[in-house]
């Protein structure tokens, strides 16, 4: 599924086959045909991303707004990529 993740400065985009995310709830692991949602990530927290070919990396960021759709994720961080 595609993955941008937008700043003030930057956008990234990117193919992952699924996104972690640590909320004030608890922890989050979104794929293809998710539910659409709307998610706040706990501040200083990191994404985790799931690539394609199976690499999965960390990204530290100081918080966001999560919006989920069936086949793409818009992540609005408050801090720079």
């Amino acid at each position: 599924m595609k993955l941008f993740m937008i700043s003030s400065d930057n956008v990234r985009e990117m193919d992952v086959e699924w996104l972690g995310i640590t909320t004030m709830q608890g922890q989050y692991i979104i794929g293809a045909g998710h539910a659409p949602a709307i998610i706040q990530v706990k501040p200083h927290s990191a994404l985790m991303l799931h690539l394609p070919g199976g690499a999965v990396t960390s990204v530290p960021i100081s918080g966001g707004i999560v919006h989920v759709d069936r086949t793409v994720i818009n992540i609005i961080i408050v801090d720079s990529l």
